[in-house]
């Protein structure tokens, strides 16, 4: 539903538990904009994507000739009774406050008729074997379910994945490497960055840089053996030319710009390094930040199993580490 009305995605990380303690993961969310066929009724929410939030309801066409439904009722679903795929699922504690006070009972006894917001919705129990005329004859038979399931673990266990298919953005970013990258008169591999069309929006976020460097240095006024725990770090970064100075004053007008933030994280326990610089590129300026603005790149690290399966090859295996790689 979300595709067909051109929504925009916002990324999100949700877990979603229901029946039985099935939990389903969303990735994705949505804010939309309903209102009601019949009044002037409109409200927001936001929504969380689930590619199949339930099954076909009702789960076979339920006989409403006998129901004697007014027609002066607009139902808010005029077809209720078919079978259908869910678009949206909202949650019961919404649901209530849709309602509104007036109701009618059924002939039937058992259905009744709720007034809401978005129309009158229809209430009630409904046994579909009431309306067979031939004898109901039970079978009852009891399935191991929990053993199949237990032996279909064995299975997925050694299962290789399919190989994911690459979004329409992935692919873009591996032309962008192909077409941009190469190397400078050093040696050094350089690529341009796979910047969005928003990055034209990107805000000023010079004032918020700014102030979290005093932060910092205030944190480091007060702390001498960080302070020359970070100064190292900065001296070193500049003496690899992995920085350089820069005077704003002769920055071109009128093009983007964006202050890389940074903090120091201590981990006492490493044996290497005690004090990393962390650079926070998802500040935001204004709308966006710097992550925002970049497009996504395909994963080009291998799986774990993968990895995993290299070292039952051989009797010898070689690690490696690339030094201050993020920096390169």
């Amino acid at each position: 539903m979300a595709r067909t009305l051109g929504l925009s995605f916002e990324k999100c990380n949700v877990t979603v538990i229901g029946a039985n303690a099935v939990k389903t993961q969303a990735k994705k969310g949505v804010n939309l904009t309903f209102s009601s066929r019949y009044c002037q009724f409109q409200d927001n929410i936001s929504c969380l994507i689930s590619d199949n939030p339930t099954r076909r309801i009702p789960s076979a066409r339920i006989e409403t000739a006998a129901w004697h439904i007014p027609s002066d009722v607009f139902l808010a679903d005029p077809k209720f009774s078919e079978p259908h795929e869910i678009d949206l699922v909202m949650a019961s504690n919404y649901v209530w406050n849709l309602l509104r006070t007036d109701r009618v009972k059924l002939a039937n006894g058992t259905v009744t008729l709720r007034e809401t917001d978005l129309g009158w919705i229809v209430t009630g129990v409904y046994d579909p074997f009431q309306q067979l005329s031939c004898q109901v004859v039970h079978s009852n038979i009891t399935l191991k379910d929990h053993l199949n399931n237990a032996i279909e673990k064995f299975w997925l266990v050694e299962e290789l994945a399919d190989k994911q298919l690459q979004t329409n953005e992935e692919q873009e970013v591996e032309e962008h490497f192909r077409g941009t990258h190469g190397r400078d008169k050093s040696g050094r591999f350089v690529v341009q960055l796979p910047f969005k069309d928003t990055v034209l929006e990107l805000g000023d976020n010079r004032v918020q840089a700014l102030r979290r460097f005093n932060l910092l240095e205030r944190r480091l006024s007060r702390n001498p053996e960080l302070r020359e725990q970070y100064t190292a770090f900065v001296e070193e970064y500049e003496a690899l030319g992995h920085c350089k100075e820069i005077y704003e004053q002769q920055d071109p007008p009128e093009v983007p710009k964006y202050y890389l933030p940074h903090h120091a994280v201590l981990k006492p326990s490493s044996s290497s390094t005690k004090l990393r610089v962390v650079f926070d590129a998802s500040a935001k300026a204004d709308k966006y930040s710097l992550n925002d603005v970049l497009k996504l790149g395909p994963t080009v690290q291998n799986d774990l199993f993968s990895i995993v399966l290299r070292f039952r090859r051989h009797p010898v295996a070689l690690t490696a580490d690339v030094v201050k790689i993020y920096r390169q």
